[in-house]
C-alpha cells in the first residue's frame, strides 16, 4: 500500500495541473493511495507508523528538498518501509541527485521500484540524509575520537556530506559521491584575508563515520536547509539505512 505525503504549499493553485498529472499517471500504473497532508508542525514520524501498523509498504513524499528533509529527519528510522520522491516546484535538486526527474516521469521511476539502500547520518537527535554546513574559525572537530581538525583561526566554510559536494567543488571524483559506503566526506575550505579581498586556500577533504565538537559560542550549523545556533554536535553515520526508489540517472 502506497501513501502520499503531501506538503502544505502545495495547496497552492499553481500547483494543481503537476499534482493532477501525478495523480492520473499513479491510478493508471495502479500505485496511487492514500493522500496524507503535512505542514511544518507535524510530526513526520508519528504519521508514518500509524500508516506502516495499517499496512502502508511504501511512503511517498510529494513536495521538494524541505519536505524530503523534514521527513527523513524524523522518520528515517521507521522499520520495514520503503521511501519514494516525487518533486514538484522549484528547491528540487535532491530529486536530481536521484535520479527522479520533473513531472509525470516521476511517476515512471516510482512504479519500476529500483530501490537502493543508503546511509543516512545523524545530527544530536535527527536524521539528516545530505549535508551539514557551518562557517567559523575557532572550534576543533574531533574526528572518530581519535584526531582533531580545525581551522586554526581561519575562516573557513565546513561541509559534511552524506550525498553531493559543496558548490565550490569544481570536479567531483567517484568517491565523493557513494552514500552507500559507510562514510561522510568531510570538506573544508579556509579563507585568507589580504589588501586585495578575501582569497580561499585550496580546500582539504577527508572520510569519516563520526566527528563531534563543542563550541565555546554558538555557531550557525545549517543540516538540510534547517538552520539552527548549536553548542554542541554529535554526528555520526547511522547504523540503520533506509531504502529508496531511485531512477537510473542518480549520481551515485
Amino acid at each position: 500500500m502506497y501513501i502520499y505525503l503531501y506538503d502544505s504549499f502545495l495547496k497552492d493553485g499553481k500547483h494543481k495541473p503537476q499534482l493532477s498529472a501525478y495523480e492520473n499517471r499513479l491510478t493508471d500504473f495502479g500505485i496511487f493511495g492514500k493522500i496524507v497532508r503535512i505542514t511544518r508542525f507535524t510530526n513526520p514520524h508519528r504519521i508514518i507508523e500509524d500508516e506502516a501498523r495499517r499496512g502502508a509498504k511504501t511512503i511517498v513524499m510529494v513536495g521538494n528538498d524541505d519536505t524530503f528533509a523534514r521527513v527523513i529527519s524524523r522518520a528515517a528510522d521507521v522499520k520495514g518501509l520503503t521511501f519514494g520522491f516525487l518533486p514538484v516546484g522549484e528547491n528540487n535538486s535532491v530529486s536530481e541527485l536521484l535520479g527522479i526527474p520533473q513531472g509525470v516521469e516521476a511517476c515512471d521511476v516510482l512504479a519500476r521500484r529500483r530501490i537502493e539502500k543508503l546511509d543516512v547520518g545523524t545530527f544530536n537527535d535527527r536524521f539528516f540524509f545530505r549535508r551539514i554546513s557551518m562557517v567559523g574559525n575557532a572550534f576543533d572537530l574531533v574526528c572518530e575520537d581519535k584526531y582533531a581538525i580545525g581551522p586554526q583561526g581561519r575562516e573557513s566554510e565546513v561541509e559534511i556530506c552524506n550525498l553531493g559536494v559543496p558548490s565550490w567543488i569544481d570536479e567531483p571524483t567517484p568517491g565523493m559521491l557513494k552514500p552507500q559506503d559507510g562514510k561522510f566526506t568531510m570538506f573544508m575550505r579556509p579563507s585568507k584575508k589580504s589588501f586585495f579581498g578575501t582569497k580561499f586556500i585550496k580546500p582539504s577533504m577527508v572520510q569519516v563515520k563520526k566527528i563531534r565538537a563543542k563550541f565555546a559560542r554558538p555557531v550557525v550549523v545549517s543540516v538540510d536547509g534547517v538552520t539552527s545556533k548549536e553548542k554542541h554536535m554529535e554526528v555520526q553515520v547511522s547504523r540503520k539505512k533506509f531504502k529508496i526508489i531511485v531512477g537510473k540517472e542518480r549520481k551515485f
